[in-house]
């Protein structure tokens, strides 16, 4: 029986941090995570992060035993103004699963009471080009997930091309 394209996989659980250097370090030295791919987000990111004005965000990913844990900054907003407790503040910020086809993923979301936050989608243009789409979504209690639909060469616990 072959894999359903309509069943995530997990990609990577986002925490916004206060201070990425103290981040980092308990991670690295209290967990024994080490460092992966490094991301540098800006006003492209603000519809997927659900926030309006300036958006700038610094974000790490560490990587232990092939899990991922995506540490996130922001700078604009900064953790005391923005307006989400998802994003921009501190704590567990999303779920994030990764998908081989987003419009069946998206559709069983809504079959099962989700909710797709249509202004969020967002495609991603990498090196080579290599095109991913991402979207965010909350399940029946308002967590949000992101769905994120890459080749499976693109991976996050390898430094991105480019």
């Amino acid at each position: 029986m072959g894999k359903n394209p309509a069943i995530p996989r997990l990609s990577h659980v986002g925490v916004g941090v206060t201070d990425m250097d103290r981040a980092i370090a308990f991670y690295e030295g209290a967990l024994g995570f080490h460092r992966a791919a490094a991301v540098t987000g800006g006003q492209e990111s603000a519809n997927l992060v659900g926030l309006s004005g300036e958006v700038y965000f610094h974000s790490q990913f560490m990587e232990l035993e092939g899990r991922l844990v995506e540490l996130v900054r922001f700078e604009a907003p900064t953790t005391e103004q923005a307006p989400l407790k998802q994003f921009g503040q501190t704590g567990l910020t999303h779920l994030s699963m990764r998908v081989d086809d987003l419009d069946a993923a998206l559709a069983s979301v809504r079959a099962c009471g989700g909710t797709v936050l249509e202004q969020s989608f967002t495609r991603v243009d990498l090196p080579g080009g290599i095109v991913g789409r991402i979207v965010f979504c909350t399940d029946p209690d308002g967590t949000r997930v992101e769905l994120m639909e890459f080749p499976d060469a693109v991976r996050f616990d390898l430094p991105l091309p480019g």
